[in-house]
């Protein structure tokens, strides 16, 4: 079960208000070195991917929480030719504008065992095809 999945329109609602408070130093990555990521990410709709993945998690116990996040987390970081998750999950603590891009405030992001939780779930997704 999810505790919040943040839809598509969320996520770029979510954008939007956290542009309005960059300096001009962020905006003017975001216009340039993440121009790119960033359009990919906007282009990005998981709304389905919710009705695809939520047999993955049991109904019972603790929601699972930023599965949206982690999921264009993991697209941005292959992006940004980042292959370490341990890694990425560092560089996002440092890099606000980067957590901001996969939907979450820095305050907020999910720590490095969500995103070995949500891997394994597609794992074994994979082995039961």
């Amino acid at each position: 079960m999810f505790l919040h999945w943040q839809t598509h329109q969320e996520y770029l609602s979510f954008l939007h208000e956290a542009k309005i408070h960059f300096d001009s130093s962020l905006r003017l990555r975001l216009r340039t070195e993440l121009a790119a990521s960033r359009e990919k990410l906007r282009l990005l709709d998981l709304d389905h991917v919710m009705e695809f993945m939520a047999p993955l998690y049991s109904s019972t116990g603790r929601a699972a929480k930023n599965q949206p996040q982690i999921f264009r987390s993991l697209v941005l970081m292959l992006d940004l030719n980042i292959t370490s998750v341990s890694a990425w999950v560092d560089k996002l603590k440092a890099d606000h504008l980067l957590a901001y891009l996969i939907g979450c405030s820095p305050d907020s992001l999910p720590p490095l065992g969500s995103y070995f939780d949500f891997m394994d779930r597609l794992w074994l997704l994979k082995k039961n095809f």
